[in-house]
């Protein structure tokens, strides 16, 4: 199963998409239907999920960073990470 998954990941793009905890929560923060947030310092407590989710979240093969970017910038900058990794080329610094 091991083999499988190192060989998929080898044929595979994964990308991160990241923000800071006040960019999510300036995103989040009028939506009713996110129990997680629904305690008295919702702030924090998207701070404490991102702390516990970076590791597993820095082994994506790229990071880009959402916060201060339209859902334009952002496609562009994953299109442009996966042409990237197809041609071989090295993959720029992280995070995007």
């Amino acid at each position: 199963m091991a083999q499988e998954s190192d060989r998929d990941r080898r044929r595979s793009l994964v990308v991160c998409l990241w923000a800071s905890p006040e960019s999510i929560w300036e995103r989040v923060r009028n939506q009713t239907h996110r129990p997680l947030l629904k305690e008295p310092d919702p702030l924090n407590r998207i701070r404490t999920l991102l702390g516990e989710r970076t590791l597993f979240y820095r082994q994506a093969d790229v990071l880009v960073n959402t916060g201060m970017r339209s859902i334009k910038e952002v496609t562009q900058q994953v299109l442009h990470q996966f042409h990237i990794a197809r041609s071989g080329s090295p993959r720029s610094e992280r995070p995007h």
